[in-house]
C-alpha cells in the first residue's frame, strides 16, 4: 500500500512539475482574438462571427453570450463589473464595416452604439475614465479612431492625417499614451502619443523599414515595447524604448520561430512579460526583454494567439485563432527545447553551457545519436533539484534550451543530462 501511495504521489509531483500551459474548456470553436479579465474571477473573451464568452470563476468554466453581430469582434474593455464594451469589424469586407456593443448588465444584454462602415475596429480600446474612451481600428479614410464622452453612447470620429489604420492603444494614466499605426502616403508605420488625454494625436516616430506593428505596452511613462512583423526579411520584431518613445532599438529575441508575427503582449512589471502571436508561439522575459525565450506550448503549430493576459507574474490565460483557450498557473514554465540541427551526430554530448558566468540567462546545448527520453536538470551543489528544463522523447540530432536562474542566488549550479544509459554532468556559476 505504502508503495502505491509512494507512485501516486510522485505521479502528482511531476504532473505539477511538467505542466506548463493547459487547454481550459470553452463552448466555442470560433477564432477568439481577445481576453480581459475585470478581476480576479469575472473574464470576457470575444471572437469571430460575434462570439463573446463569460466566466465568472477564472475560466474553469466559459458561458455563451448574445452579440446580436456576426462580425469579428476584435477589442474588449470593462469600466466596472457590469459596465463594457467590445469592438469589432471586417478588414476583408468591403466597406470596412465596424461596430461598437455595450453592457451596462455584466453581459446580459449587449446593445449596439455604433454600427457603421468606414472603420473596422481592431484590438485598440481604452477608457481613461467612465466617461471618456478611445475605439481604434482600420479605416478606407483616414479616420482610424472613434471617442466617447458620454459613457460610449455616442461616438464621434478622430481624424488624424496620413493614418489609415490603428491596431493598438496604451494609457499610463489620464493624458499620456500611445498608439501603432499606419499609413499610405508613403507606406510607412508610425508610433503615435496624446498628451492631453487623446483630444490629440501627434506623429511621435515614423518607420519604413519594418512589416507592420500589432501591439504596444507601456510600464511607465518611459518604458515600452512595440510587437509585430517585419517584412525583409519576414521575421519577428521587438521595439523597446527607454526614453517616453524618442528612440526605439531591437531586442533580440532568441527564440525557436523567429519568423513568426507577434501580436499581443502583457507584461507584468518592468522586467517580466510575455507575447504571443503566430504558429502558438509564447515567449517570455525576466529581464525587461534583454532575453527572450519560448514556453512549451502544447497545441505548437496550431493556431496563432492573439491575445495574453496577466495576474501577477504566475496566472495568465491566452487565446487562440482555433478556439482555444489556454491557462498557466506557474508563469507558463520552463522555455521550449530548440532543435538546432537534425543531422544523427557520433554520440551523445553535454556541452559547456554559454556564456559562462551568467547572469540570468544561459544557453545549454547537447546532442543525442537515437530517438530516447531525454531529461535535462539543474541541481545546486549539495545534490537538490532546482529545475526540470526538459523531460521528453527527442529525435537524434542537436537541441538547445536557455535557462533562465533569475530566482536563483549566485553560485555554482549543476546541469545533468540523461538519456537511457547515458549521464553527464556540467558545472555553471551565476553571478549577479
Amino acid at each position: 500500500m505504502r508503495k502505491i501511495f509512494f507512485l501516486m504521489l510522485a505521479f502528482v509531483i511531476n504532473t505539477c512539475v511538467y505542466s506548463q500551459w493547459s487547454q481550459q474548456s470553452n463552448p466555442t470553436a470560433e477564432e477568439l482574438y481577445t481576453i480581459h479579465f475585470v478581476n480576479h474571477s469575472t473574464a470576457y473573451i470575444a471572437g469571430s462571427n460575434g462570439t463573446i464568452l463569460k466566466s465568472t470563476n477564472a475560466g474553469e468554466n466559459w458561458e455563451s453570450q448574445v452579440s446580436n453581430t456576426s462580425l469579428p469582434l476584435m477589442g474588449v474593455g470593462f469600466i466596472n463589473l457590469n459596465t463594457g464594451y467590445l469592438i469589432g469589424g471586417n478588414i476583408q469586407q468591403a466597406g470596412y464595416p465596424g461596430i461598437i456593443i455595450k453592457t451596462t448588465n455584466g453581459g446580459l444584454n449587449w446593445i449596439a452604439k455604433h454600427s457603421a462602415n468606414g472603420t473596422a475596429f481592431r484590438q485598440g480600446l481604452h477608457f481613461i475614465n467612465p466617461n471618456t474612451g478611445f475605439a481604434a481600428g482600420w479605416s478606407n479614410n483616414t479616420v482610424p479612431v472613434y471617442k466617447t464622452t458620454n459613457a460610449g453612447e455616442n461616438w464621434t470620429p478622430v481624424t488624424i492625417n496620413n493614418i489609415y489604420g490603428i491596431d493598438n492603444f496604451c494609457f499610463v494614466d489620464e493624458n499620456i499614451g500611445w498608439a501603432v499605426g499606419w499609413g499610405l502616403t508613403p507606406p510607412m508605420l508610425y508610433v503615435l502619443k496624446t498628451t492631453d488625454g487623446g483630444e490629440n494625436w501627434n506623429i511621435n516616430n515614423t518607420f519604413t523599414q519594418y512589416g507592420e506593428f500589432f501591439s504596444i505596452c507601456f510600464v511607465n511613462s518611459n518604458t515600452g515595447w512595440i510587437a509585430g512583423h517585419n517584412h525583409n526579411p519576414w521575421r519577428s520584431l521587438i521595439l523597446k524604448t527607454t526614453n517616453g518613445g524618442f528612440e526605439w532599438f531591437e531586442q533580440f529575441h532568441n527564440h525557436s520561430m523567429t519568423t513568426v508575427i507577434l501580436y499581443n503582449m502583457y507584461f507584468a512589471n518592468e522586467n517580466t512579460g510575455r507575447m504571443v502571436g503566430d504558429a502558438g508561439i509564447i515567449i517570455k522575459t525576466t529581464n525587461a526583454g534583454e532575453n527572450w525565450g519560448a514556453q512549451q506550448n502544447p497545441y505548437l503549430g496550431n493556431g496563432g494567439l492573439w491575445s495574453v493576459h496577466f495576474f501577477g507574474i504566475d496566472t495568465g490565460w491566452t487565446v487562440s485563432e482555433t478556439g482555444r483557450v489556454l491557462h498557466t498557473v506557474n508563469g507558463g514554465g520552463p522555455v521550449a527545447v530548440k532543435s538546432v540541427s537534425s543531422i544523427m551526430p557520433d554520440g551523445y554530448k553535454l556541452e559547456q553551457n554559454y556564456p559562462n558566468p551568467f547572469n540570468p540567462f544561459t544557453n545549454i546545448k547537447f546532442s543525442i545519436p537515437e530517438n530516447v527520453l531525454v531529461t535535462l536538470k539543474i541541481f545546486d551543489l549539495l545534490g537538490k533539484e532546482i529545475a526540470v528544463l526538459l523531460n521528453e522523447k527527442l529525435s537524434s540530432g542537436t537541441y538547445e534550451i536557455t535557462f533562465d536562474g533569475s530566482d536563483l542566488t549566485s553560485g555554482v549550479y549543476l546541469y545533468q543530462l540523461a538519456a537511457g544509459s547515458y549521464k553527464e554532468t556540467n558545472r555553471m556559476i551565476l553571478i549577479k
